[in-house]
């Protein structure tokens, strides 16, 4: 039996990195309407300065903000698009190997079932899926959380206790913090764990020294952080953070935000039988920990305690796919580690067959997601560059939120722009030759024409294109 589970673990993740590679250079695409333009541009976005600073050597941290919000992404990036090729297919390639690695080092400490329902369930929700090769680090970020609850109670709980196993184990919450900033309320995962692991000392040993070293490893992290990063870049911090919108808030509209979120994300694809399988995992998850032994406890109420902290973004009353990668992921995770549990405790077929059907009901929910996605292929983003790299814009300079992505390609030097950062006359101010903005200047917030420039009748339009629902000019 072991082999047969081994054999289609191996098929399952083939299978899963096939259809990825299908999608690799298509533009992103779900069943519920986009919202804002950051499925198609924020890949750009995220990459622009260090792409500038290997086409041209410049690094510029006050040209955006995403190079100071996602250190380590960046430089995870930096050697794929160096020596391999800074475009955007290589970016793909390399950011889908990454996400796998990480998945596969997620299985690797724990047992083949497992990896089936890691890959089947969380790593098959269409927003999970389509992030797995989009270049953001939400998904990196989401699969090093999931990498920590399975390290974290191995290297704890095994007799021969490693230490250097669980030090390691102890930075993935921080590592995910560097990924990308946002995710600083993971951190909160270890001094959770730490409360976790003295409740259960009367089953570990060396528990002080365990939460000692547990939150020595935290706070000499966000002590590195802070002086490696933040200081000597504090101005910029301030600069670039100041006028950021966030749509977090509490107050007397957070019931009804909460209320509209939930059900936007019951009507997203087939998200129903997702969210209905999480809420039944978690009441029998709950269950289970009466009988489970010490093991399971602690993986449960880590993916337990995860999603409690990914549900604040239910209070956002702008909330886009890619804010909801790391939470769909998570309660799927959750939902596996259960699903095992049930399969482990209960390993009679009366009991297997039951939860086996739950499993597949859920992959197929989420193949025909999947399906779908596929039959509703565009390649925007790829084209658009094929007709940009042909300006030759090599020694050029590029302007424009949408520059960032449909420049990719051509070797530009490319900058965003926004209205909120108050450039005055932005064009001789970033020494632009072409801009690549919304007809209405809707990307921009209308930087342009509040500066007096009229797009349109005061430059030659080179070309014109469409993208989901924006209509571009060049």
């Amino acid at each position: 039996m072991k082999w047969f589970i081994r054999l289609l673990f191996v098929l399952v993740v083939f299978g899963w990195l096939a259809a990825q590679l299908n999608f690799i250079n298509a533009d992103a695409v779900f069943h519920s309407p986009s919202v804002g333009r950051g499925d198609f541009t924020d890949e750009g976005l995220n990459t622009f300065q260090l792409r500038n600073f290997i086409n041209h050597g410049e690094l510029n941290f006050n040209s955006g903000d995403d190079l100071i919000k996602t250190p380590l992404y960046n430089l995870l990036l930096f050697l794929p698009l160096k020596f391999i090729g800074n475009t955007f297919t290589v970016a793909r390639i390399s950011y889908l190997l990454l996400v796998l690695l990480l998945a596969l080092v997620c299985t690797r400490y724990t047992n083949q079932k497992f990896g089936l329902l890691f890959f089947l369930i969380p790593m098959l929700h269409e927003v999970v899926f389509q992030y797995s090769h989009m270049v953001m680090a939400e998904m990196s970020a989401s699969i090093c959380v999931a990498a920590f609850i399975i390290l974290i109670h191995s290297a704890v709980l095994r007799l021969d206790f490693n230490l250097s196993r669980f030090i390691l184990a102890s930075t993935l919450p921080l590592v995910t913090f560097i990924l990308k900033i946002q995710f600083a309320y993971t951190l909160l995962l270890i001094p959770f764990y730490a409360v976790v692991i003295y409740l259960s000392k009367v089953w570990i040993d060396f528990v002080w020294m365990k939460i000692g070293l547990m939150i020595s490893v935290l706070i000499a992290g966000i002590l590195l952080f802070i002086f490696s990063w933040y200081l000597p870049l504090k101005n910029v911090f301030t600069t670039q953070l100041h006028d950021q919108s966030f749509s977090f808030t509490i107050n007397s509209y957070t019931i009804n935000t909460i209320a509209f979120n939930i059900k936007w994300l019951w009507q997203t694809g087939n998200s129903k039988i997702y969210i209905i399988a999480f809420v039944l995992c978690v009441l029998v998850g709950c269950w289970l920990i009466k009988n489970s032994d010490v093991l399971y406890r602690h993986r449960f109420l880590l993916a337990l305690f995860w999603c409690a902290l990914e549900s604040h973004k239910l209070m956002m009353s702008y909330l886009p796919h890619r804010y909801m990668i790391s939470v769909w992921f998570a309660m799927g995770f959750l939902i596996s580690i259960v699903l095992l549990e049930l399969f482990t405790v209960y390993p009679y077929r009366f009991f297997q067959y039951p939860f086996a059907a739950v499993a597949f009901i859920i992959s197929i929910s989420q193949l025909s997601n999947i399906f779908w996605q596929w039959k509703h292929q565009a390649y925007n983003i790829e084209n658009i560059n094929k007709q940009m790299s042909n300006l030759q814009l090599k020694n050029e300079t590029v302007v424009g939120v949408w520059a960032t992505i449909e420049a990719w390609n051509s070797g530009a030097m490319v900058y965003p722009l926004w209205n909120h950062q108050q450039i005055k006359n932005p064009i001789q101010k970033l020494h632009a030759d072409y801009i690549i903005s919304e007809f209405d200047e809707g990307d921009s917030d209308g930087a342009f024409i509040k500066n007096n420039i009229d797009l349109k009748q005061q430059f030659d339009l080179v070309n014109d294109f469409s993208i989901g629902n924006y209509q571009l000019q060049v």
